[in-house]
């Protein structure tokens, strides 16, 4: 058994370095010294998730779950594999059953999230993406996708509190300038609306969507330029 944990430990060291290859082989040669090392099956699947492998990678986290039926990472991992598959019902089931043993998991509620807006169900997404900002207030992302949640509801002032959550956590966000001059732009203040895509424009000059968006207010305001 100690056999077998270092050699999921070189792994897992192998694997943070990128070494990809040579971490699934010290993952394989866990396995193999020790059938019941729930973590090494979970490592191993991860990596064939990667790969493309969701079926190798499925087998692999349900034996690491008979290993462990405590843990909740392979649980998280079988969830969103199960997702990647279509069976986006079997992986909701999974990622409710780590939130259920493990409320604070902010992973299981982003896998959760996500699903739901590729199911259109924005009401769920909502309460979702609001679970990962209380859980994790610093994170920029959640609070960018709570906000595309709420434009999606039409609640354009909430969608604006959360993008100036955003722009004091990280001010340099060219996609949150964006997204804030798209939902002012929606509520029609065009002036702070050319502001934030301004400030986008400055950090990410390149981004046509941004250009677009600006010449909308030009016509908007009939400033048509050249």
């Amino acid at each position: 058994m100690k056999a077998s944990t270092a050699m999921n430990n070189r792994g897992v060291e192998n694997f943070f370095i990128g070494e990809m290859e040579t971490a699934e082989e010290h993952f394989r040669k866990a396995i193999r010294n020790d059938p019941q090392n729930s973590s090494a099956y979970n490592n191993l699947a991860f990596i064939l998730q990667q790969k493309g492998e969701l079926d190798e990678a499925e087998k692999l986290l349900r034996k690491s779950i008979k290993a462990n039926p405590e843990g909740s990472s392979a649980r998280l991992n079988l969830g969103n594999i199960l997702i990647h598959k279509g069976e986006g019902e079997k992986g909701a089931k999974m990622l409710v059953e780590v939130i259920r043993k493990d409320p604070k998991n902010v992973l299981a509620w982003e896998s959760l999230a996500t699903l739901a807006m590729m199911q259109y169900d924005y009401i769920s997404a909502e309460e979702c993406w609001q679970k990962t900002t209380l859980l994790k207030p610093g994170v920029s992302k959640y609070w960018v996708q709570s906000a595309i949640v709420k434009v999606a509801l039409k609640k354009y002032e909430e969608a604006v509190v959360c993008l100036h959550r955003v722009l004091d956590i990280e001010p340099t966000n060219a996609f949150g300038w964006q997204q804030l001059g798209v939902v002012e732009f929606l509520r029609n203040n065009f002036g702070t609306a050319k502001t934030a895509f301004l400030n986008s424009l400055a950090l990410d000059p390149d981004n046509t969507n941004t250009r677009y968006h600006l010449a909308l207010i030009h016509l908007a305001n009939n400033q048509v330029t050249e």
